[in-house]
């Protein structure tokens, strides 16, 4: 399961700005390696809802 780690974030503040620092990429005012992130987490946590219910 894809975890994101809840140490960066209490450092931080937001998960966003902790997988920003992760990436080595503060400087990016897009935030387009966070986005790209949370939006596979949401891909993934969406198919374990289908499968579940399939099941």
């Amino acid at each position: 399961m894809l975890k994101i780690s809840l140490k960066p974030s209490r450092r931080f503040g937001e998960t966003e700005t902790a997988l920003q620092m992760y990436a080595g990429a503060l400087d990016d005012a897009n935030s387009q390696y966070a986005r790209k992130v949370l939006a596979e987490r949401s891909r993934i946590e969406q198919t374990l809802i289908r499968l579940r219910r399939a099941a």
